[in-house]
């Protein structure tokens, strides 16, 4: 499976600056016009963490889908389809209030418990209450984004806990 990756000049995430005060200035996702994909390989999730961990490192960000062609420095716009399937999905928790990612888990269907997965702070967590992260899951097959977004709506709505948030 492969995953794409996307540069620009400037790193690619927000930022959090102490504040003389204690409080914390936030700087959002820098708005870039020009970009350059990379691509890679892989087979794992173990493959998919030590992708992320590279690319973060770099100022990289994640593509949530493929792109039609390489990219150099120039704009991604109309090179990807948001809707194509793809074998992987990433939850967003933005102030969760579950005491644990395991927790919150199992709150999910049965299809999300005893597997593995890649939990990565968001640059809010420890900042904010609650669970502020990403969560990665491969799939055992390409599903369409679409439907995979409808069933999220759908299980927010179905899952106490969760629509309570």
């Amino acid at each position: 499976m492969q995953l794409t990756f996307l540069q620009a000049a400037v790193p690619l995430t927000k930022k959090y600056t102490k504040r003389t005060d204690g409080g914390y200035d936030k700087t959002s996702y820098p708005l870039v016009s020009k970009v350059t994909s990379h691509v890679e390989e892989i087979a794992t999730v173990d493959d998919f963490a030590a992708a992320l961990r590279a690319h973060a490192e770099k100022g990289h960000c994640l593509h949530t889908g493929s792109l039609d062609a390489a990219l150099v420095e120039e704009s991604r716009k109309g090179h990807h389809n948001k809707d194509e399937e793809r074998s992987w999905i990433m939850l967003d928790l933005d102030g969760l209030t579950y005491g644990s990612v395991e927790e919150f888990i199992n709150e999910l269907p049965d299809p999300f418990h005893a597997v593995s997965y890649i939990a990565q702070h968001s640059p809010s967590s420890g900042l904010k209450p609650g669970l502020n992260m990403h969560l990665f899951f491969l799939l055992d097959r390409n599903e369409n984004m679409s439907t995979v977004r409808d069933w999220l709506k759908y299980t927010n709505l179905v899952t106490k806990s969760l629509r309570d948030q």
